[in-house]
C-alpha cells in the first residue's frame, strides 16, 4: 500500500510483493523492482497461494479477509486505516488470532490488542557523481552489461527527473503578450492608465472651478412666478392691439366726416361740449 511493502523488502523485510496494478499508480514495481501485477484478484490470489510454500511468512496488507487462503501460523496482518475502519465488530473478532499491527497510532481505539509499526520512510540521499549501468540482468556483472545511445540517456534521464518542460519549444508570443518596453514602468509594470510612473499623478487644483461653465435653468424648470409674468405680458400685449385698432377706427371715422359735411348736421348730439374734449383727447399721443 503505497509503496510500504517495497520499502520493507528493501530493508529486509521481504523479498517479493503481489499487487494489483490499479494500486501501483506512482510506479513503484518499476522502481524497486520486487513487485508482480496482476490485473485482477483472483489472478493475484491465485499465484501467492502456488508461492506461499517458499515462505515462512505472509504480509496481509488491510485485506484481512484473504487470510484464510494460508496457513494461520505465516500470516501477519497490518492496517493502514481506511479498510480497518470499515470493518463490523464481527470481522474485527476474526482477526484477533492473528498477529496485527497498525501503522499509525489512532487505529489503536479499533484494535487495543495491536503493535505500532509506522509506515517505513525511504530517505535515501545520493551526493555527487552518479554511475548508471545499462545491464541485461538484474544483477550487473562485466559480461551482462550493455552500451546505450545518447538519444536513449536523454530519454532514461528525462524518465528519472520526472520529466521536462521545454518552455522554448516553438512557442510564440502573441501580441495580447507582448508589451512595448517603453509603455512598462521601471517596476515592469504596464502603462495602462491605472499604473502610472511616480510623479505623473495629476492633482485637482481648484483651477478647473474657473473653467466651469454658469448653471442655467431650463425651460422646463419655470417657477409659478415666471408663469405669472407670462400671462402679464400676454395680456399688456391684448390691450396694446385693442387700442391700436380705437385708433384706427377713430381715423377713419374722422376721414369720413371731413368727406361728408352733412354728416356733422345729421348728429348733433355728438357735438357737445364734454363729448367734444372726448373726442378731442382721442387724437392726442
Amino acid at each position: 500500500m503505497a509503496g510500504v511493502a517495497e520499502i520493507m523488502c528493501k530493508y529486509g523485510a521481504g523479498d517479493k510483493v503481489l499487487q494489483l496494478e490499479q494500486f501501483d499508480t506512482m510506479g513503484f514495481h518499476e522502481y524497486y523492482g520486487v513487485t508482480e501485477l496482476f490485473k485482477d484478484l483472483q489472478s493475484l490470489i491465485k499465484r501467492a497461494e502456488y508461492i506461499q510454500t517458499n515462505y515462512d511468512k505472509i504480509v496481509i496488507h488491510d485485506y484481512s479477509e484473504f487470510k484464510l487462503n494460508f496457513p494461520k501460523s505465516k500470516v501477519i496482518l497490518v492496517f493502514h486505516g481506511s479498510k480497518l475502519r470499515g470493518l463490523n465488530e464481527k470481522e474485527l473478532e476474526t482477526v484477533k488470532d492473528y498477529p496485527c499491527y497498525v501503522t499509525t497510532s489512532d487505529l489503536f481505539d479499533i484494535l487495543p490488542f495491536a503493535k505500532h509499526l509506522p509506515a517505513p520512510v525511504d530517505s535515501d540521499l545520493y551526493f555527487g557523481k552518479l554511475v548508471v549501468i545499462r545491464h541485461s540482468d538484474q544483477n550487473p556483472t562485466a559480461e551482462n552489461c550493455l552500451d546505450f545511445t545518447f538519444e536513449e540517456w536523454k530519454t532514461i534521464y528525462e524518465k528519472l527527473m520526472g520529466g521536462f518542460e521545454d518552455l522554448d519549444d516553438n512557442e510564440e508570443e502573441s501580441e495580447e503578450e507582448y508589451v512595448d518596453p517603453e509603455n512598462l514602468t521601471q517596476q515592469g509594470y504596464e502603462k495602462d492608465g491605472f499604473v502610472v510612473e511616480d510623479g505623473e499623478v495629476a492633482f485637482n487644483t481648484g483651477d478647473s472651478d474657473e473653467e466651469e461653465e454658469e448653471w442655467i435653468p431650463s425651460n422646463n424648470e419655470d417657477t409659478d412666478d415666471s408663469l405669472e409674468g407670462t400671462e402679464e405680458e400676454e395680456d399688456h400685449e391684448d390691450t396694446s392691439d385693442k387700442n391700436e385698432e380705437n385708433n384706427d377706427c377713430s381715423e377713419e371715422n374722422d376721414e369720413e366726416n371731413d368727406e361728408d359735411p352733412e354728416t356733422d348736421s345729421s348728429m348733433p348730439s355728438l357735438i357737445s361740449g364734454s363729448d367734444n374734449e372726448l373726442q378731442e383727447e382721442s387724437y392726442e399721443y
